[in-house]
């Protein structure tokens, strides 16, 4: 398991949600303050608090347009493109149904926070 993936689920297992957990992850990469990442990733846990894309990809999102090293509109889209290859859908509400609750919700914070670290080391 890769540091970041291990970060990841620490963030997770605090009490952190997915967004956060993902953010919180690729400090090195953002160089954001962890408590401003926190608090500026807060309302995206839950899918944005309302069922819709999963934290876990909102995070990795942010965290590439944090980095800055590339243009985040293609990078967005490989993401979620990954994403979705991998888990089938980027809705967190159907991610649950799908996976049977929160279970799971660490499987897709480590891919996000690990897929994210890849495209960030291209």
């Amino acid at each position: 398991m890769s540091n970041v993936k291990e970060q990841s689920v620490a963030f997770h297992k605090s009490g952190l949600n997915c967004a956060q957990s993902v953010l919180c992850s690729l400090e090195a990469y953002t160089h954001l303050d962890p408590e401003i990442a926190k608090n500026i990733s807060e309302g995206f846990g839950g899918g944005v608090r309302c069922g819709e894309i999963c934290g876990s990809v909102s995070g990795a999102v942010m965290a590439l347009g944090m980095a800055g090293e590339h243009p985040t509109a293609p990078l967005s889209i490989e993401m979620t493109n990954a994403f979705k290859e991998e888990f089938g859908c980027l809705r967190c509400q159907e991610l649950l149904e799908k996976f049977g609750g929160k279970g799971r919700c660490n499987d897709l914070i480590q891919f996000a926070a690990e897929t994210a670290e890849k495209m960030l080391n291209k």
